[in-house]
């Protein structure tokens, strides 16, 4: 007899009934996942992930499940568009109701940190900042929520909650971020939630970060109070000019504040901002919208008197002017030390929009240095564009070497990103007293022009120290010669004596030069000189190279001739000597350009230089000149202005002045 067949169709259909799964229902209690479980373990998805589960998980468990959220983040990205039912475009906290949002909050009873991704539209600009209603997207739903966290609650009233819930706000970080990459559409956003009778206590927060002034003072309006807070940063251009909020959230601390900043947009700078050490550093950074050193003091003078700044660590970058900032600057020394800002503060960052510093400018470096004891200060040379380097006078330079090591430090950091450096002849009774060790003392690492103001005749000596300055430019490529006052003419033969012992002197990394036969061994980019009409003839330094000391290698000359002419000189006289001038200087070794610029003449003589150039029978015609001579004139509006070039067109990347 055949054994019994094996396969499906042999069970019994009673027994294959027997076989099938049972349902959850079905399931005994050692089997099933417990709601609460089930609500810890859905609780780790973004709440746009719940949004799309929400009709499978239940109201019950979707309310469960988010009440035990820690951290949250309110975004309107792309990603956050696609995880929700609601439709292209659109995301749950557009779509969510202020009510809602409320009870969120209500329900999140262990909210640590909460995070606002505000969007940036497509017409925003670097220029143009960031618009009021890219910040004021969803506002009402997380000041809702922030609120409705804070909100007494009675015991049992959030589900799956056991036991006394605590009424005081769970909210410990407030973080405020710019999401570049956003396509999202509009939306009519709601009105805020109605303002409380009493102020909205939130013992927790200890942390507000990039937040807006405009947003800052939306919730001074709502009296949020967060005693405990101890890192408070800000971000956007327009705080100077809405300063209600951050004045509203320092005033309200109860000494706890550590950092009191603002975020830069941009990020190059970072890695600069967290290495200042104990060291100075001079760093270049574009702040937008910073306080002045008599705002800071302002603001920080509505807390009281005592410790309350005691944990203060860091501070805001500071914009710093004139000589008239040195009482402010004293006076924010004087605030902080009422305060109890003494030995915590870690650095201080100053961004000085000046052009100029120079011994007048003492009083200021005083009062810097005075300000609490810092471990680090970062010097912002905000005017580093174009021509608009930060010059730096010798003598200040010279004075800081004799200073106490805080104003010692100072000064040095000021001329280490100095990009040009000023002499200025000392007057006929006071010598000079600068020693050569003084002077080898000096550090002008980023130094690429050096200007000489002298009158008349200048000693030696003094065009020895004037020498040993320049050469410790790292850079010097231009070297500028002008009257004592900067804007009349200076002396030719002062001019020649002084780049004569500059060739002879030794550039950094070489050894001196030994004999006035030897070779060039400095090149100098351009050479200006602003020189009186009378005395071109003493501007004829190609004449004079083989018999005197020999000139370092110049590869443009440009030459402003200032004043009046001579009496008794014609406008063809002056032309003549002129381009003698020219023709003699581009005879020099190495040069390429000689260019000279006639102004603060008669309109009278401009019309008569330009006949003179134009006429077929003038100089420019007749003379045996080279066809490298031409004559360039500018619009009418700038008929005070005449050029004439000699050389083909030379310019140096940085040859700013």
């Amino acid at each position: 007899m055949a054994g019994p067949a094996h396969g499906a169709e042999q069970i019994p259909g009673a027994l294959r009934a027997e076989c099938k799964l049972p349902t959850i229902e079905k399931l005994p209690a050692s089997l099933r996942l417990s709601r609460e479980l089930l609500a810890r373990i859905f609780g780790f998805q973004p709440i746009e992930e719940l949004a799309r589960l929400r009709q499978g998980l239940g109201v019950r468990l979707y309310v469960q499940a988010t009440a035990g959220y820690t951290h949250l983040t309110i975004t309107a990205d792309r990603w956050a568009a696609s995880c929700t039912f609601l439709g292209k475009g659109a995301t749950v906290w557009e779509k969510m109701s202020v009510a809602a949002a409320f009870a969120l909050g209500q329900r999140a009873t262990r909210l640590k940190e909460l995070t606002v991704l505000y969007p940036a539209f497509k017409y925003r600009y670097w220029c143009c900042g960031v618009k009021d209603e890219d910040l004021t997207w969803c506002m009402d739903k997380w000041v809702s929520i922030v609120e409705g966290n804070a909100t007494p609650r009675k015991p049992g009233k959030a589900p799956g909650q056991k036991g006394t819930v605590s009424s005081a706000a769970s909210l410990e970080v407030l973080r405020f971020q710019e999401r570049k990459s956003v396509v999202r559409r509009r939306s009519e956003a709601e009105s805020l939630p109605p303002l409380r009778s009493s102020p909205l206590h939130l013992p927790a927060l200890k942390s507000i970060v990039g937040i807006h002034a405009c947003v800052a003072r939306t919730l001074a309006d709502r009296r949020w109070l967060a005693p405990a807070l101890s890192t408070l940063t800000f971000q956007g251009s327009n705080l100077v000019y809405e300063r209600s909020g951050v004045e509203y959230f320092i005033s309200k601390s109860d000494g706890s504040l550590a950092v009191l900043d603002y975020n830069d947009y941009d990020d190059r700078w970072t890695e600069a901002k967290q290495s200042i050490s104990d060291m100075l550093r001079a760093v270049h950074r574009s702040v937008h919208g910073s306080f002045s050193l008599a705002q800071t003091a302002s603001l920080l003078s509505v807390l009281p008197k005592g410790r309350v700044l005691a944990q203060l660590r860091r501070l805001w970058p500071i914009d710093v002017h004139r000589v008239h900032d040195a009482a402010d600057a004293w006076e924010l020394r004087k605030v902080l030390y009422e305060r109890g800002c003494r030995k915590a503060l870690a650095g201080l960052e100053l961004r000085f929009q000046v052009k100029q510093l120079s011994k007048s400018d003492i009083p200021l470096v005083e009062s810097i240095a005075a300000l609490p004891q810092l471990k680090g200060i970062c010097v912002l040379n905000y005017h580093d564009i174009y021509w608009n380097h930060l010059q730096m006078d010798a003598e200040l330079a010279l004075w800081g070497l004799t200073q106490p090591p805080i104003v010692k430090q100072v000064v040095n950091t000021f001329a280490s990103i100095a990009k040009r450096v000023v002499y200025v002849q000392s007057p006929a009774a006071v010598p000079s007293s600068h020693t050569p060790a003084d002077i080898a003392a000096l550090n002008f690492k980023e130094g690429l022009s050096f200007h000489l103001d002298s009158d008349g005749d200048m000693p030696k000596d003094e065009i020895t120290v004037a020498t040993g300055i320049a050469c410790r430019l790292s850079k010097l490529h231009m070297v500028v010669f002008r009257g004592a006052d900067g804007s009349s003419g200076a002396s030719p033969i002062v001019a020649r004596r002084f780049l004569s012992a500059l060739e002879l002197a030794s550039p950094p990394g070489s050894a001196p030069s030994s004999s006035r036969d030897s070779s060039p061994n400095r090149v100098v980019g351009t050479v200006d000189i602003k020189a009186a009409a009378s005395s071109l003839g003493e501007l004829n330094w190609g004449e004079h190279d083989k018999r005197d000391e020999g000139l370092p290698t110049i590869k443009r000359i440009n030459i402003e001739v200032v004043g009046d002419l001579p009496e008794g000189m014609s406008v063809e006289a002056f032309e003549c000597a002129l381009v003698e001038t020219m023709l003699s200087l581009k005879s020099l070794n190495g040069c390429k350009t000689v260019e000279a610029n006639v102004k603060d003449q008669t309109a009278a003589f401009y019309e008569d230089l330009k006949a003179q150039c134009d006429d077929e029978q003038s100089c420019l015609s007749r003379a045996d000149l080279p066809s490298s001579v031409k004559a360039i004139y500018l619009p009418q509006s700038w008929r005070n202005y005449f050029t004439l070039r000699v050389g083909e067109s030379y310019y140096f990347e940085s040859d700013w002045r």
